[in-house]
């Protein structure tokens, strides 16, 4: 039962920082922030993380873990650019509101780019280009790689939800960015 309850609390505390996060940024939180929000003492909260850097990781790990797990699934598979976006598009929707604020909080570009959060989103634009791209290929390639990340924000205005005809609304974008037809999901 200890565990289950340890388990629940290093939750609270975890669900507490992505709103935080989310609301202040990485730098204008504090672990106080977090244990007052949990209704907790700072005590509690570093007895499941050592530091407010933990905490975040923690948060990280899902979002990064996912798009690194796409790049390989993408490169193994072969994924057309209409599934590569799909799934990009629906990574973006589970990982939530945090990533958002997350994305261009200066405070931690030094974290994102030490878990190659660009170099992975450079390989997914390199995907979309195709072997042996062309300039324009590559311009194609980047801004359907955009529209697909305009799903943070438009999470972010809807609540953390992406509703189906909005979801399909930004494949169908993408894929005219790439000069290619709607999406047949």
């Amino acid at each position: 039962m200890i565990d289950q309850n340890a388990n629940t609390t290093r939750n609270q505390i975890l669900d507490a920082a992505r709103e935080l996060f989310a609301k202040h940024g990485y730098a204008g939180t504090s672990i106080a922030d977090v244990a007052n929000q949990v209704g907790t003492s700072k005590a509690g909260v570093y007895y499941h993380f050592r530091s407010k850097e933990e905490i975040l990781d923690a948060i990280l790990d899902q979002p990064i873990l996912s798009l690194s797990k796409l790049v390989e699934r993408a490169a193994v598979e072969h994924l057309s650019p209409e599934q590569l976006l799909s799934a990009y598009i629906d990574g973006m929707a589970r990982s939530g509101k945090v990533l958002i604020a997350l994305w261009n909080d200066l405070s931690i570009q030094e974290k994102l780019t030490r878990h190659n959060v660009e170099e992975k989103c450079g390989q997914i634009i390199s995907l979309l280009a195709g072997p042996q791209p062309t300039e324009g290929k590559l311009i194609r390639a980047r801004a359907a790689f955009a529209v697909a990340q305009t799903a943070i924000n438009i999470i972010s205005s809807h609540n953390g939800y992406l509703s189906p005809e909005i979801r399909k609304e930004l494949l169908d974008a993408a894929l005219r960015a790439l000069g290619q037809p709607p999406a047949h999901i």
